[in-house]
Parts: C-alpha cells; sequence; structure tokens
C-alpha cells in the first residue's frame, strides 16, 4: 500500500519551457519539443529525460491520513460485494439452464 497521494502529476521542460501532466494511468504525455515526458496520472509517477536538469517537478503529493486508509478499506469491500453478487448471477443462470 502507498504511503502517499499523487494530488497531480506534471514537470515542466526547461527546455522548450512546456508544462506537461499526465492526468490519468498510462497516459503518457510529451512536451512539444520531445526532450521530457510524463506518465502515471495519479496511480505512479513516471519520469523520462536526456538529463535530469531537463525538467522541473511541479507534481504535488500528500501523505496519506487515517481517513484516507479507511476509504480504501470501504472500497475494497464495495469491490468484494459486487463481484459476490456477479458471481451469484452467473451461478444462478447456470443453474437456471441446468434445470430446463
Amino acid at each position: 500500500m502507498k504511503d502517499t497521494i499523487i494530488i497531480s502529476n506534471k514537470i515542466r521542460c526547461n527546455i522548450c519551457g512546456n508544462t506537461i501532466e499526465s492526468k490519468n494511468t498510462h497516459d503518457f504525455v510529451r512536451c512539444s519539443c520531445g526532450r521530457c515526458f510524463v506518465d502515471g496520472g495519479h496511480e505512479y509517477m513516471r519520469r523520462g529525460f536526456k538529463f535530469k536538469t531537463d525538467y522541473t517537478e511541479l507534481s504535488e503529493i500528500r501523505e496519506k491520513t487515517v481517513l484516507d486508509y479507511m476509504k480504501e478499506r470501504e472500497e475494497a469491500r464495495v469491490r468484494e460485494i459486487e463481484d459476490r453478487e456477479k458471481f451469484l448471477a452467473i451461478l444462478d443462470y447456470v443453474l437456471s439452464k441446468e434445470d430446463k
């Protein structure tokens, strides 16, 4: 489990001056001169560059709070319930076909 939350995933290219931001997972964004890129949205922060000095980091991250962990746990529970309901619907369908 990650201990931080990515609020924004962006950089400024020091060569062409573009500010580029990745907003979704696997959202690969390259600056206009092609020297830098960002990727990952709010899931991970990936950078591409020729030299570390080619870009300035502009991303915003924050530490997770107890409420963030509680929200993640509740979302996992909801997904588990939804998966069970889907399984039961499929099982019900299969059993109804066997009765015929």
